[in-house]
């Protein structure tokens, strides 16, 4: 068996500027664990995986990001599908 046979030909990348609540969303909608990020030439950057993403938005006394601005990124009832 090879990574061809089990890869997804569609990526669905962000850029460095996106929002994480945006991020979320895309990882919620369409089952995603990781995200990759890329730059303004659409080359590879980074990966933002779903426990990053949790663990900058919960509070701190959960394991999450202490700075209260990324805390309240995330408000309940703001998603859409």
């Amino acid at each position: 068996m090879k990574v061809a046979e089990l890869m997804s030909p569609s990526i669905i990348t962000v850029e460095r500027q996106t929002p994480l609540r945006h991020v979320l969303q895309l990882m919620l909608r369409f089952h995603l664990n990781d995200v990759l990020v890329v730059d303004n030439w659409h080359d590879l950057a980074g990966i933002v995986t779903y426990s990053d993403l949790i663990r900058s938005l919960l509070p701190s006394d959960l394991g999450g990001h202490s700075n209260p601005a990324i805390r309240g990124h995330l408000k309940t009832g703001q998603w859409s599908n």
